[in-house]
């Protein structure tokens, strides 16, 4: 999404978080991949990569297949090549999706008034509350995990590693792979203005402002 985002600029295209919302909502979740599921990117390497799946929707309405693509062919007509896996196992049918709905969201609220992602896939738990345990940077929440001075039920919040704190909006996967490690990943939520990649996991919050702006004016302490 972050890159999708900044490509969009880029080209001039109109693009902003509640379209992603928008598409989410009306599209199933058909691959079966971790960290919310079973299979790896070398399985899915193995069964002919991502275009099976989009073999399976591209005859149901999720897909444009007339849209020209960086092959010089349209979307249509690679998909025809596509190797459509002959088991049933990574990819499910769009009509018995393993969620009707993808795997994130778009919220709103005090915190991110300008919107924040939340990943979705693998979390049976879609409401947390609990107390906030605030770090400065991502170090000092990492030695709070691996200490064990966070209890269960705890969200922590990791702020200034946005684009001007980081700098750079960094990975927050150390911090993540930590919790889920301990067992805590259904048990701590996780809120941040840095990053978050695919290989996440566990209930983790996203706040985004346009234009690289933070959560408030700052510069990240020494």
């Amino acid at each position: 999404m972050l890159h999708l985002l900044a490509i969009a600029r880029e080209a001039g295209v109109p693009l902003a978080l509640a379209d992603f919302d928008r598409i989410s909502r009306r599209t199933p979740h058909i691959a079966d991949m971790r960290p919310g599921g079973r299979y790896t990117m070398a399985d899915l390497d193995r069964i002919g990569g991502g275009a099976g799946g989009a073999a399976r929707a591209s005859g149901r309405g999720y897909l444009r297949g007339d849209v020209l693509t960086v092959t010089g062919r349209t979307l249509a007509d690679n998909l025809r090549e596509a190797r459509r896996p002959a088991v049933r196992t990574l990819f499910r049918s769009v009509r018995d999706p393993i969620s009707p709905s993808g795997t994130l969201a778009i919220l709103s609220g005090s915190l991110a008034p300008d919107g924040a992602v939340i990943k979705t896939a693998g979390v049976r738990r879609l409401t947390f509350r609990g107390p906030a345990r605030v770090f400065e940077r991502e170090e000092d929440a990492f030695d709070a995990v691996v200490h064990n001075r966070l209890s269960r039920g705890d969200v922590v919040i990791i702020r200034y590693e946005g684009p001007k704190g980081g700098p750079g909006m960094r990975e927050m996967l150390v911090v993540t792979g930590a919790l889920v490690g301990q067992g805590l990943g259904e048990e701590i939520a996780l809120v941040t203005d840095g990053r978050f990649s695919g290989a996440s996991h566990g209930l983790r919050d996203w706040p985004r402002r346009p234009r690289g702006r933070a959560w408030r004016p700052h510069r990240r302490r020494p």
